[in-house]
């Protein structure tokens, strides 16, 4: 059977995977001492104890795994928030650490942020890597967001 170009390319268009609504993909991943603990964007999060004066390494990474046009004046936010619920969107009061940074995404590029913090005041947290505001995709929603979170434990 030959498929014809034309009919293959309206099937990729209208029949395929909705990639825009899936967005970024993201990791987390959590270090210390010698031990590590990563999420995904779809994951539930998992917990990640570490001990009173321990320092927490973190290294997020956002990939692009859309075709076609760039993702432009994407938002990369990151929040360590204390009891904070896992899709609270702002960062509260108790937040330890808060950043954000705007990027471009063309197809397949990737892009990462760390940062260390020593673990001085025991109590649950949760860390929040999300992306907002993107825009540029042909079909897609401006404003789809991915996000993933993990739960610390301090000790």
């Amino acid at each position: 059977m030959r498929i014809h170009p034309l009919t293959l390319a309206v099937a990729l268009v209208f029949g395929g995977i909705d990639l825009t609504a899936a967005g970024l993909n993201i990791t987390i991943e959590a270090r210390v001492a010698g031990r590590r603990q990563t999420s995904a964007n779809g994951q539930s999060p998992p917990a990640f104890t570490v001990k009173r004066g321990e320092t927490l390494t973190v290294q997020w990474t956002a990939t692009n795994p859309a075709p076609g046009p760039a993702l432009s004046e994407v938002t990369m936010h990151t929040v360590l928030d204390k009891d904070a619920p896992a899709t609270q969107s702002k960062a509260g009061s108790g937040a330890l650490y808060e950043g954000a940074v705007n990027l471009d995404f063309r197809s397949g590029e990737r892009s990462s942020g760390n940062f260390r913090m020593p673990m001085v005041e025991p109590g649950s947290y949760v860390l929040r890597v999300k992306s907002v505001g993107i825009k540029g995709q042909t079909g897609a929603k401006d404003g789809a967001e991915s996000f993933a979170t993990l739960k610390v434990i301090v000790q």
